[in-house]
């Protein structure tokens, strides 16, 4: 079952770091991911937040190399969100151009 957006947004997924989620949310989708909630998440005193991954690339910017904290859920090659149809509500509610 895929559940990637179909259209990157044009930032290139650089909003798509460590992402905020519920409890219920981050059940959710361990519930249809699979695996266990240390692959994915991360416990802080401020809440749950997606565990990232880091992504060599080119700051479009400053035009140099870069080292970008994506979130474990972005596919670094399309940069599409794998888990779209379940992300959490502040992605939901994020106004993005793409």
């Amino acid at each position: 079952m895929t559940m990637q957006k179909t259209k990157p947004c044009s930032c290139d997924g650089l909003c798509c770091g460590s992402v905020p989620f519920s409890q219920e949310e981050a059940d959710k989708i361990l519930e249809k991911v699979g695996g266990k909630f240390e692959k994915y998440f991360e416990r802080t005193n401020a809440g749950i937040f997606t565990k990232t991954q880091e992504v060599r690339g080119r700051d479009k910017i400053k035009k140099r190399r870069a080292i970008f904290s994506y979130c474990k859920f972005l596919d670094k090659k399309t940069k599409l969100c794998t888990i779209y149809d379940l992300r959490p509500k502040v992605c939901r509610e994020y106004k993005c151009d793409g």
